[in-house]
């Protein structure tokens, strides 16, 4: 088998280098559910406080076979009324 030429190496090497660039560019895809670790983790809240109000469906989740799963916006809704909660504690 012949040897390639030293200049198509080199080509090949800037292509996936700048396609490596390109890549790191482009938005990656946000995740679209969140485990109970993970969740907990963004809102800064202990893990059994989270499956517990999930469970009782005091805070929103989504329920996949016996798992329950965050949406961003999920989150969000519990994020803000946390904050809310607080606003209101600190009335009293």
């Amino acid at each position: 088998m012949p040897k390639k030429p030293d200049r198509i190496d080199e080509l090949v090497k800037e292509i996936r280098r700048l396609s490596a660039k390109i890549d790191a560019l482009l938005p990656q895809p946000e995740q679209s559910f969140y485990t109970i670790k993970d969740a907990a983790k963004m809102l800064s809240l202990p893990e059994s406080w989270l499956r517990y109000n999930a469970w009782r469906g005091k805070i929103p989740s989504t329920k996949f076979g016996s798992y329950r799963r965050f949406s961003k916006a999920d989150l969000e809704a519990i994020s803000s009324g946390l904050k809310l909660e607080d606003e209101i504690n600190k009335g009293e």
